[in-house]
């Protein structure tokens, strides 16, 4: 398991690295995004345009 636990669509920056909790204590780290509408871009990218905060989700809650 990664060294922190994240509920399933919790953001998580770490070191400049984004990770989204999966569920039964996984994580994923994100390395290219594409939003609705928008150009597929590395994670680097999405983190400096979104600039996603700790607690922010993904998904319907």
């Amino acid at each position: 398991p990664p060294p922190f636990l994240l509920a399933p669509g919790s953001l998580l920056l770490n070191h400049g690295r984004l990770f989204v909790g999966c569920g039964q204590n996984s994580a994923l780290r994100l390395e290219r995004l594409q939003t609705a509408g928008k150009p597929a871009r590395s994670a680097e990218e999405f983190i400096c345009g979104y600039k996603p905060r700790e607690n922010d989700f993904f998904g319907a809650r």
